[in-house]
């Protein structure tokens, strides 16, 4: 009986252990998304279209950014509101719009910067934003350039801004 009792129990066991990191990894993205999106409705009156927005990025090649750049920062973007939601203009795989709380969660610690033109409200108006924008859409769907190269089939973060 006790037997019969104790093959299912080690089972269910060795079970247990193999998923857990796996749940656990999930358990911390959904934590950092959380916070990333309570963060994201902190922050949101202080933004504006057309800011420009850096993080730490968790990517393998984060390091190698950095040192090549002499930046504690790793990844950026331009925002946008759309519908009412900020979204990160970035070149990922593939070039895209990203929700600003996703994008905060791939970053180290949630930490993020946005920086603003100095002349901004001059300089960005409507027309000038939606040229913007417009510049921006034949990027949507673009490869990642994952070499850096020069051309412009596929694209880098900072090349994108």
């Amino acid at each position: 009986m006790t037997r019969r009792l104790l093959l299912p129990l080690l089972r269910l066991a060795a079970l247990a252990l193999a998923a857990y990191p796996r749940l656990h990894r999930r358990l911390l993205r959904y934590q950092c998304h959380r916070a990333a999106a309570a963060a994201t409705a902190q922050i949101a009156p202080q933004l504006r279209d057309g800011d420009l927005i850096f993080h730490t990025s968790l990517s393998a090649q984060c390091r190698a950014i950095q040192l090549a750049t002499h930046s504690p920062y790793s990844h950026c973007g331009i925002l946008y509101q759309q519908n009412g939601q900020w979204q990160v203009f970035e070149a990922v795989q593939p070039v895209k719009l990203t929700p600003l709380a996703d994008w905060m969660a791939r970053g180290q610690g949630g930490h993020f910067v946005t920086k603003r033109l100095r002349d901004a409200k001059a300089v960005l108006t409507p027309a000038a934003l939606a040229r913007l924008k417009a510049a921006g859409q034949p990027l949507l769907g673009h490869q990642y350039d994952l070499y850096f190269g020069w051309s412009d089939d596929r694209i880098y973060c900072s090349e994108l801004i």
